[in-house]
């Protein structure tokens, strides 16, 4: 094997390895793809991402999505305790012991699958605004559904910041993932939560029960989302 050869082939792995800066190596080439010189700056843009945020699962223009740890606890029990966040999730706002429990979960179902719940950054200021990602619904891996969530801080909203996720999400979970469909559920009367689905190509189904709470349920099959590549 020569030598350009061994460093192709490490540099592929390393992309292999690093969803992050195969996301910039990506954009780069899309940009200049005759210009190689502009792929290791793309990748040293996903290091310097990784070496402020950790390890990072989803990035867009704006946002990254970094990975669930255990560590994650206090952050998440301030997201999942504030009345204004919770108005529109599950049972409401959440003690420390149930976001504990929720986070255990988001950490298992991504070491099981690689993808998972995880807190949101903003890029320029490394400021901390929410949660988001993909699970298997509710966590349980027993049925097949996957669900595109999120939840931000009010002063968060408006920004476009939902919008922004739930494309991304989508996008990567008909890159990553073999599923013919992605699923959110929100409560029928969070008008906004609705609108962004839409706005992302979601379509409204129908009601169900989940968790002892009526939901309006919503999917979007691959090929009809607006990336056409997918």
């Amino acid at each position: 094997m020569n030598e350009s050869h061994n460093k192709e082939t490490l540099f592929r792995d390393y992309l292999k390895s690093h969803p992050a800066a195969a996301r910039e190596y990506a954009k780069v080439r899309q940009r200049h793809p005759q210009e190689e010189q502009f792929v290791h700056s793309s990748i040293e843009k996903a290091k310097e991402l990784e070496r402020r945020f950790g390890t990072i699962q989803i990035g867009t223009d704006r946002l990254v999505i970094v990975n669930p740890k255990p560590s994650d606890l206090d952050a998440l029990h301030k997201l999942m305790s504030d009345p204004d966040v919770m108005r529109y999730v599950g049972r409401g706002p959440r003690d420390r012991d149930e976001v504990n429990e929720g986070l255990q979960r988001s950490v298992a179902h991504y070491q099981k699958y690689g993808y998972s719940m995880g807190l949101v950054y903003e890029k320029e200021t490394g400021n901390w605004i929410g949660h988001a990602g993909l699970r298997h619904l509710g966590f349980d891996d027993t049925q097949p559904e996957i669900d595109v969530g999120y939840a931000l801080f009010k002063e968060y909203w408006g920004w476009g910041y939902a919008t922004e996720l739930a494309q991304a999400c989508i996008d990567w979970g008909f890159h990553q993932l073999p599923v013919d469909y992605l699923i959110a559920i929100v409560f029928p009367n969070n008008l906004a939560s609705r609108r962004v689905l839409e706005k992302v190509g979601m379509r409204y189904v129908k009601n169900i029960q989940y968790n002892d709470n009526e939901v309006a349920y919503y999917r979007i099959d691959r090929g009809n989302t607006k990336n056409e590549s997918l």
